[in-house]
């Protein structure tokens, strides 16, 4: 899932327990189109979109009978930690567990206690980690870039179509403006520590990355893959029946409603952030990116790997409701050429090193502070 904001503008994530690192920028990610033309195109490599229906790995059957847990925020302490005796606070942990939360009920994901307390690790081990960093900044006299923060927060914004997208975002995260502009400045401290001491001191060669490319061939067998969009009306499961028809009914008569502005001309990236439910996709534009057979619910991969690219499908009823698609470009299956592979090769190679010697220098800080996890 995407943190939105607290933690995916953070150098650091701490995904499952394993420090990760986006080598050469803040990776906020694919770009929201507001306008009715075809998204950029995904990095080479297998594609994988960010919202899969009802397949993404490790999420499970959204329609498991498992019940989601609810967060106990007043068991949370108001210090989760210390670094060289300064209190940190758990206003980042709790935005971050809101966002959770959310984030599990609008797509109908359950929360086990075992995801949660994963997750919970997971952020406070970051939270104090990015403290750690940002204490060694201090030490090292390296400040806040406002320019650098400002174009990156610029960067961002572009992402959202419009003043209002932006609005529900930083509603859902319960975060002001300012406060966003400020973890952008805390983000640059870090990127620019971590370039000084760590990053700026790696290289790949030319022969490393053809020996990758060589030793790896079948991560660059592309699978026959289809750049979608869609537009959902979600129908909400319930155990009543006559709630399900009437939920059905209800979607059913928005999607029409869709159908009929698209067919009038309507844009269709505008139509989908402002009509889709879709929390995942809508404020995209309803872009899915590339995706390969197998990745979606049985009728939505089969009309969009039947539908001609720059069509719009009719109405296609799932399990999650009911979606309008249109297909932006389809990718025959074939051996990805390495000079289209090989910057991602050196990305990923980079990537690899920072992750092993950026685990290591907060190792070696943390031997020297005072570091305590109260939580």
């Amino acid at each position: 899932m995407a943190l939105r904001i607290s933690i995916a503008i953070v150098v650091l994530a701490l995904v499952g327990g394993s420090l990760v690192i986006s080598f050469g920028g803040f990776g906020s990610g694919s770009d929201v189109k507001g306008a009715d033309k075809k998204p950029a195109e995904s990095a080479p490599g297998e594609p994988k979109p960010e919202f899969a229906l009802g397949k993404t790995v490790g999420h499970g059957d959204v329609h498991t009978p498992e019940t989601s847990v609810k967060v106990d925020f007043n068991s949370i302490p108001e210090i989760i930690g210390e670094v060289n005796g300064v209190p940190v606070k758990r206003d980042l942990l709790v935005r971050t567990l809101k966002s959770v939360e959310k984030t599990h009920s609008m797509t109908g994901q359950v929360l086990t206690q075992e995801k949660l307390d994963q997750i919970k690790t997971a952020v406070v081990d970051n939270i104090l980690n990015s403290e750690v960093l940002l204490h060694q900044a201090g030490v090292e006299k390296i400040a806040a870039d406002p320019e650098k923060a400002k174009e990156n927060y610029e960067q961002f914004r572009k992402q959202f179509p419009n003043e209002e997208a932006f609005k529900e975002l930083l509603k859902a995260q319960d975060m002001t403006e300012e406060e966003v502009k400020k973890e952008f400045e805390r983000s640059s401290v870090l990127r620019a520590l971590l370039e000084k001491n760590i990053f700026s001191k790696i290289t790949v060669s030319q022969e490393e990355t053809r020996k990758y490319y060589d030793t790896n061939k079948a991560e660059f067998e592309r699978k026959e893959s289809v750049h979608a969009s869609h537009i959902l009306a979600r129908i909400t499961a319930s155990a009543d029946p006559k709630a399900n028809e009437e939920s059905k009914a209800n979607a059913k008569k928005k999607i029409e409603e869709v159908e009929k502005k698209l067919k009038g001309g309507a844009d269709f990236a505008k139509l989908a952030t402002e009509m889709s439910e879709d929390p995942g996709s809508a404020p995209k534009g309803g872009d899915l990116g590339f995706f390969t057979k197998g990745q979606m619910v049985p009728v939505f991969e089969k009309t969009a790997f039947e539908l001609e690219a720059g069509k719009i499908s009719p109405i296609v009823e799932s399990e999650f409701g009911f979606h309008i698609l249109k297909v932006w470009e389809k990718k025959p299956a074939g051996m990805i050429p390495f000079e289209e592979a090989s910057k991602t090769i050196e990305g990923k190679l980079k990537s690899q090193i920072a992750n092993v010697k950026t685990k290591e220098y907060l190792a070696d800080l943390k031997a020297k502070l005072k570091v305590k996890k109260l939580i």
